[in-house]
């Protein structure tokens, strides 16, 4: 068979595992109905192609079909990575396509495929994320916890919007939470 891209099973995401299974049970429960989602971000770095990756192999792990369809410069791609060709992954039901340009998704066989994930540049390097989103069912915007302002993400979301898609859900990565412990004193 032909090349394969070697998908590490434990993708390194700061999200947890139960995070990213609380995001695929509200795929496929509360949004039966999504088959193609896109993923951007504000800016590069947010986290979007790992928080992709980690859903897309939790996904395929459920024994679903899953492509993953890459505009633009996804770093965990070969550099000499064919474009606009189906290459499968060394996880069972994880398939990879490259492409430079728009591409009309009518024109890849997205029968055979239960989910397809697409992952755009970032909004801040271009605005085609936003007629990309024409083909989407649900749209994930992906923001770093203190690292992109309110204004920033809101801005991102009103663009998104212009889109005929009215599923938009963000997530916030890498947040921390600190717990303090208050005594009543008594």
């Amino acid at each position: 068979m032909g090349e394969r891209i070697n998908i590490s099973t434990e993708v390194n995401c700061h999200l947890k595992k139960n995070e990213i299974d609380k995001i695929k049970y509200k795929l496929y429960i509360q949004n039966k109905d999504v088959k193609t989602i896109m993923f951007t971000s504000t800016k590069k770095g947010e986290g979007k192609s790992t928080i992709m990756l980690a859903l897309a192999n939790s996904i395929a792990s459920d024994q679903k079909n899953v492509l993953v369809v890459c505009y633009g410069d996804a770093s965990f791609l070969k550099k000499d990575f064919l474009e606009n060709q189906i290459i499968k992954s060394d996880v069972k039901g994880l398939d990879f396509l490259k492409v430079e340009e728009y591409i009309d998704l009518t024109n890849i066989p997205t029968d055979a495929y239960d989910y397809i994930l697409i992952e755009t540049e970032n909004l801040e390097k271009t605005k085609k994320s936003i007629e990309i989103a024409e083909n989407a069912d649900l749209i994930i915007l992906v923001v770093e916890a203190n690292r992109t302002n309110k204004n920033a993400v809101g801005q991102s979301i009103s663009e998104l919007k212009i889109s005929e898609c009215n599923n938009i859900q963000v997530i916030l990565n890498r947040f921390k939470c600190n717990y303090r412990v208050i005594r009543k004193r008594g």
